[in-house]
């Protein structure tokens, strides 16, 4: 299928203007080099900042349902104020401790071959304390920890929103690869693809669209600026599964925490935060189709940090006809640093580069028709000699009322994106943690086509669409809390930018965006009973469009256009009735802002310009409510 707007112009290759490319990537190796763990047999460097005293490890011990120790389990400790994360193995005892945990309260949970273990949580209150006894067991719904329902790590049992969680030890027990195979099959979730592996594809929650999915790693947003709706489908094909811890499905309204396109649900990419100890692991394998893949991973630490790498790629030189080709290859990097025991500097790396052959578009064949058409395909044999050569009106086409996709041997998809964040983050008391994040995200989209294939609108010689896109964001995050109650303030900055360059048109487009958000939970009967509630207001201002030739511009001279605003709120709560039945509730708005080509979207040709956008155009909104026991 083709993958580029309806209308936009067709360029020949060439570089596009703007920010060097090698920004973010200076920007992330200084940050790591920071942020690396030093070598366990060397001393530690000093910090940059004076550490206070070491707290004592808070030391947990786990075991499987007959009461028996488990080694190599992994145990996770999550700060429920702030948003560290850190990962040990078990010992031959089943033991295992944290060290350098600033005071605070935590959810520790568990995972082996032998099962899980339940979240816990737990005060550490930075003296000597009996180990937290974890026992794994296997149960038909895992009880996790995420991150999705309150920008922190919670149970799921209490987040009051449907989350399904997907664990990298489940990924990896199925064989999945990326994004796109495993959310196949859950419940409620649609996963609409236009062929292959590597062609556009759409995470659909309750019949929405899947511009009305919000896509986050690590709650930074993965989507492409300069696409038609400004979602993430040409950008999903190529997430891999190497590096990431989890993949969390929230359905709902997620706008109010994670910005626009959260319409319909949210799906959070969480990356894998802690080593856990020394580790490596590499894989191969091959299938039919002329399928093959690798992978490494890697990973090191100890308690002042770690670091952890991964790399892969997957290739396919067949595919369903022959010769849909498809290559993706991805990393991932992540390094942390503990500056001091409440003191915490993060930075990852997120990476994929991938290519897709395309087929062309199917067409209708037959006479003028009303009323409902019945779809029925040409036969395959007959595609066959119709690509061969065969005139269309020199085969039998029966009954059939379309042709189905024909192979295009020069037609293929290019995409790239890096997602780079930058996190510090400190808890000076256990009431009180605070978080300073940067993110910069880059895509570029190149769709190439030739005069091969069958299509008789293909170009007499190859030419090359090319797109590129950024988003640059910033956000501060203060919470306070304690048992009781949890209070968040927040405020976040986002600068996104979307260019074409041809000798004969160019465009640079670009809107920003400041928003507020502030959430407040309580907690009553000992945690029985939880309550939410969030408030987000978004201002988007964008600026005038740069068209050129400036000559017959639709928009010059124009006034600037008109900014947008989005308000939305969510509502969420659980109760523990007793016998092991909860109630749980939620109801949460989401919106969509406008993409710079729904706003300005333009095409020029010898006519001069043609106009597909609106720069009036207002957010859209959704509502949705859930209730269940």
């Amino acid at each position: 299928m083709r993958q580029h707007p309806a209308g936009a112009p067709c360029f020949r290759h060439r570089r596009l203007r703007g920010r060097s490319a090698r920004t973010p990537f200076l920007f992330v190796l200084a940050a790591l080099t920071l942020a690396a763990a030093p070598p366990r047999d060397a001393a530690p460097a000093p910090p940059l900042l004076a550490p206070a005293a070491e707290p004592p490890p808070l030391t947990v011990t786990v075991h499987d349902a007959d009461g028996r120790p488990v080694a190599g389990a992994r145990v996770f400790a999550d700060s429920v104020l702030g948003e560290a994360r850190s990962a040990v193995v078990t010992d031959a005892a089943g033991a295992a401790a944290f060290a350098g945990l600033p005071p605070g309260r935590y959810l520790l949970s568990a995972a082996a071959p032998a099962g899980t273990a339940a979240p816990v949580e737990t005060t550490h209150s930075g003296t000597p304390a009996a180990p937290i006894a974890l026992t794994l067991r296997f149960a038909a719904h895992r009880e996790a920890v995420v991150v999705s329902a309150a920008l922190g790590a919670r149970a799921e049992r209490e987040s009051g929103y449907l989350v399904d969680t997907l664990t990298a030890e489940e990924l990896r027990e199925r064989g999945e690869w990326g994004a796109v195979e495993a959310l196949r099959g859950v419940a409620g979730i649609l996963v609409r693809q236009d062929g292959g592996p590597g062609t556009l594809a759409d995470i659909q929650v309750r019949g929405l669209p899947g511009s009305a999915t919000a896509v986050v790693v690590d709650g930074a947003p993965l989507r492409d600026a300069a696409s038609i709706t400004g979602g993430s489908s040409a950008l999903l094909p190529g997430v891999g599964l190497l590096g990431v811890d989890r993949l969390e499905i929230r359905r709902g309204g997620g706008s109010t925490l994670y910005g626009t396109n959260g319409m319909g649900g949210v799906l959070q990419i969480v990356t894998r935060s802690g080593s856990g100890g020394d580790s490596l692991r590499a894989s191969a394998e091959a299938g039919s189709k002329g399928q093959a893949a690798g992978a490494a991973e890697w990973g090191t630490g100890g308690p002042r940090g770690s670091v952890s790498a991964s790399l892969g790629e997957r290739r396919i030189t067949k595919g369903a006809d022959g010769d849909d080709r498809f290559r993706n290859t991805t990393a991932a990097f992540r390094a942390g640093r503990r500056l001091s025991p409440g003191l915490h500097l993060s930075a990852r790396a997120f990476w994929s580069n991938a290519e897709v052959g395309l087929n062309d578009d199917p067409f209708p064949v037959g006479g003028p028709a009303t009323g409902v058409v019945e779809a029925a395909a040409v036969p395959l044999e007959t595609v066959r000699a119709f690509e061969g050569g065969t005139p269309l009106d020199g085969l039998d086409l029966g009954a059939a009322t379309f042709v189905p996709a024909t192979n295009d041997p020069d037609a293929r998809q290019r995409t790239r994106f890096l997602s780079a964040l930058v996190s510090l983050s400190g808890n000076p008391t256990p009431a009180l943690a605070w978080t300073v994040r940067y993110h910069d995200l880059t895509t570029r989209r190149e769709n190439t086509d030739g005069p091969g294939g069958v299509n008789p609108w293909d170009p007499a010689a190859p030419q090359t669409i090319s797109y590129a896109a950024g988003i640059r964001s910033g956000s501060a995050r203060l919470e306070v809390g304690g048992r009781r109650h949890r209070l968040l303030l927040g405020a976040e900055a986002e600068w996104e930018r979307a260019e074409t360059v041809d000798p004969a048109f160019s465009t640079r487009l670009g809107q920003s965006g400041l928003a507020a958000v502030v959430q407040e939970e309580l907690r009553a009967a000992g945690g029985r009973a939880s309550l939410r509630a969030a408030l987000r207001f978004h201002r988007f201002t964008t600026r005038a469009p740069e068209l050129a030739p400036e000559e017959g511009s639709p928009y010059a001279g124009a006034l600037p256009p008109p900014g947008a605003s989005a308000l939305t709120a969510d509502l969420s709560g659980t109760a523990a009735l007793g016998g092991g039945l909860r109630l749980r509730g939620s109801w949460g708005r989401g919106f969509r802002a406008p993409s710079l080509y729904e706003r300005f979207g333009t095409y020029y040709s010898t006519f001069g310009y043609s106009v597909f956008g609106d720069p009036r155009l207002e957010p859209e909104f959704t509502s949705a409510a859930d209730l269940g026991l």
